[in-house]
């Protein structure tokens, strides 16, 4: 069986660093996609997404620290609901989803 051959790959090239280091955050997507957002929230519909809240958990210290990147950590409360790079990138070449 032949590849299928993907026409969106130039596509990622384009895209923004995401603000999060958990990936990007709703704003970001929302710029990304603008009118094609309703597409987006379809495609991600039942699927996962993280929670930032400016805090991670350190095992070694056995309690949350700031978070890695200075967005998060700089916004009170953390980004909020943030999308997994794979996803938006999947979304963006046409892949279907993956659970």
């Amino acid at each position: 069986m032949k590849n299928k051959k993907i026409h969106n790959q130039h596509l990622l090239e384009k895209m923004p660093v995401p603000e999060c280091a958990m990936g990007f955050t709703r704003a970001q997507v929302e710029q990304m996609f603008g009118l094609f957002m309703h597409n987006f929230d379809e495609w991600m519909s039942g699927q996962t997404t993280v929670l930032c809240t400016g805090k991670e958990y350190d095992h070694a210290k056995n309690q949350y620290v700031a978070a890695r990147c200075a967005g998060c950590t700089e916004k009170p409360g953390g980004h909020g609901g943030v999308y997994y790079i794979d996803d938006v990138h999947r979304f963006i070449l046409g892949l279907p989803i993956i659970d």
